[in-house]
């Protein structure tokens, strides 16, 4: 490769002091494009997580998820890796969400009422960092909600690693106008409200139910 701008962004979360999900994220930038993604995930479950099953059932954890432009994500074991893909779910009343556990980062409220327009029935899946990306690229869940609290902006530390995980595994990241993320701005994202994650499949569906549910919300209240 020759670039001719080059930026690494390392991103390291201090949830790992808690014992919670944390996420050390390596991203690279060409002209503000993510053309590799590095998500190492040390307390993620190596199989799959869920409302019903949060956990290995040998307590395995430690996931590396990486992905590079045109050539797939991949998600990293101790002996040795394969390739993997965001869920095939179709309908939304099979399809489970994440979202963020901290409130100032996600509107729990607002991802309840998408949820429910969309016909989600499963509780969200609230988890710290960018293992929701690594988890969702997998097929963990199907959805990837976030909608920050006004006055939060958006850092791309925090999304370059996982946005190219979930689309080179068949996912699209948007915000929620419907517009790709655009990390060529400095340090934060120029968002139209938040950030939406999906299979192809859910996305115009998902699109629909962001949009009814921000105008239920604008609308003066009683």
């Amino acid at each position: 490769w020759h670039f001719d701008e080059l930026v690494w962004l390392l991103k390291f979360e201090s949830r790992f002091v808690r014992g919670d999900q944390y996420a050390v994220a390596l991203a690279l930038l060409d002209r503000g494009n993510v053309v590799l993604g590095v998500l190492a995930c040390p307390n993620l479950p190596l199989t799959s997580i869920s409302v019903a099953h949060p956990h290995s059932p040998n307590n395995e954890v430690g996931c590396l998820f990486f992905a590079e432009v045109g050539r797939g994500t991949y998600m990293q074991l101790l002996d040795g890796s394969s390739t993997v893909k965001v869920s095939a779910v179709e309908n939304p009343e099979e399809a489970s969400f994440f979202e963020s556990y901290e409130s100032a980062h996600s509107m729990h409220d607002l991802s309840s009422l998408i949820a429910q327009k969309l016909g989600v029935k499963a509780a969200p899946i609230r988890k710290d960092s960018q293992v929701k990306y690594g988890a969702l690229s997998r097929g963990d869940g199907a959805i990837y909600l976030r909608f920050p609290r006004n006055g939060y902006r958006e850092k791309i530390w925090d999304h370059a690693a996982g946005s190219i995980v979930v689309t080179e595994a068949g996912g699209v990241v948007t915000d929620a106008a419907g517009k790709q993320l655009d990390f060529s701005k400095g340090r934060y994202l120029d968002l139209d409200t938040g950030i939406i994650v999906s299979n192809q499949k859910l996305m115009p569906l998902l699109f629909d139910a962001v949009r009814a549910s921000l105008a239920q919300k604008s609308k003066p209240q009683p």
